[in-house]
């Protein structure tokens, strides 16, 4: 872990390396900077001065994908949220969206009774050495994972469970870091040999951020749920009996641009063996676009969430498919959330609950809205009082 540049920031941005020469911010896909103008904005990053970078960023990792001397532009960006949150602190419409504060975004969740059972097994300590890890997204439709298309994996998972993406993501390292000891004591506890990941987000957590970031390191092998699925189909061992027969787009996870090229590969694959035929919206893999999750953090924003999630379904639109397909339950739920207040946008559908359909299964599709639905009332009803507010607190 380095300690380097203004401010003694805590993250691994070499500074040595980084020519600012703009060349990584020239290929954002929210703001439309010349060479010139993105040295210049990179410049004033390293100095940490003033950025409409800092300001307006989206999250989506995509200029760390294009940095010719393989160095972390949006590290710095996070670096420098980490130092304004030491500064300021958090306003107060930001807090119902932090993972441990009570209430939350998540807490508030109303299950059924059927619902509240699965949930509270799923928190207990899993009875196999391999895995599927639910993350915390997963958990807002518990019965997705009422399946035998996860024969051979124990599932588990709680929001006491949290691998800290969320906090990482907004710059919180000093958070971030507590949270992922706390999930590694949880984890060694457990006899786990392998995990499997539905989640790309909590994957490249685990597997990268957390070691490399922090020092925190899980031993156990990892693999992802669209890899693990695609090998059951290819071996026979999970049979489809029902094509699809639909045209469809991905919504590429902001995480899987950090780790290989499978994460992005393997759910296009597995949408072709269930009979898809795949139509790439216009910003794809590393290029994609943020479902608006993340898009908040510049200005801790509910406004810039909606306008980023509201350009990427219109992006979905324009690729003129049957539906959008998410890996990502986060993409999930806030794209789920858009999609009430865009009913031009293609339904968004998860990749998990479409194997299922394949597998001859009867998914419950209607809880996904019903889910986006309670969420983003909840969201109304408790941040919207404070949107104003110029109070102020720290995690």
């Amino acid at each position: 872990m380095m300690k380097d540049g203004p401010g003694n920031v805590i993250e691994q941005y070499n500074y040595d390396e980084c020519a600012a020469c703009g060349e990584c911010l020239t290929h954002c896909p929210y703001m439309d900077f010349s060479l010139a103008q993105a040295a210049r904005e990179m410049r004033r990053m390293r100095k940490g001065r003033g950025s409409v970078v800092v300001r307006k960023c989206v999250g989506c990792w995509t200029c760390d994908t294009y940095c010719p001397n393989g160095n972390r532009p949006y590290t710095l960006i996070r670096s420098l949220w980490y130092m304004r949150y030491n500064k300021k602190g958090l306003p107060e419409r930001a807090r119902y969206m932090m993972p441990h504060s009570e209430p939350n975004f998540r807490s508030q969740i109303q299950y059924s009774a059927k619902e509240k059972k699965i949930v509270d097994r799923l928190a207990g300590p899993p009875d196999s050495e391999v895995v599927l890890y639910t993350g915390c997204n997963s958990l807002m439709f518990p019965r997705i994972f009422e399946s035998e298309i996860f024969d051979g994996l124990s599932p588990f998972g709680s929001l006491d469970y949290c691998c800290g993406e969320m906090y990482y993501r907004m710059g919180l390292f000093d958070d971030a870091e507590k949270t992922g000891l706390a999930l590694k004591k949880t984890l060694d506890r457990f006899k786990i040999k392998k995990m499997v990941f539905i989640c790309a987000a909590c994957m490249n957590i685990i597997s990268n951020v957390l070691p490399r970031e922090f020092g925190i390191e899980f031993d156990f092998e990892k693999q992802f749920l669209a890899t693990w699925l695609l090998e059951r189909i290819e071996s026979g061992t999970l049979k489809l009996k029902k094509k699809m027969n639909k045209i469809v787009c991905v919504q590429d996870s902001c995480h899987a641009k950090m780790m290989a090229p499978d994460i992005h590969e393997s759910p296009r694959k597995l949408l072709e063996a269930l009979g898809a035929r795949i139509e790439e919206a216009q910003y794809n893999r590393n290029d994609s676009r943020c479902c608006g999750l993340a898009a908040g953090v510049g200005r801790y924003s509910m406004y810039d969430m909606i306008s980023a999630g509201l350009q990427r379904t219109n992006d979905m639109r324009k690729a003129e498919t049957d539906m959008a397909v998410t890996y990502c339950n986060g993409c999930q739920l806030t794209l789920g959330m858009m999609g009430l207040m865009n009913p031009l946008a293609p339904k968004m559908m998860p990749l998990v609950q479409l194997v299922q359909e394949a597998a001859g299964e009867k998914p419950d599709y209607g809880i996904l809205q019903k889910r986006a639905l309670q969420m983003a009332a909840n969201i109304l009803i408790n941040a919207g009082p404070v949107l104003m507010s110029p109070k102020h607190f720290k995690m």
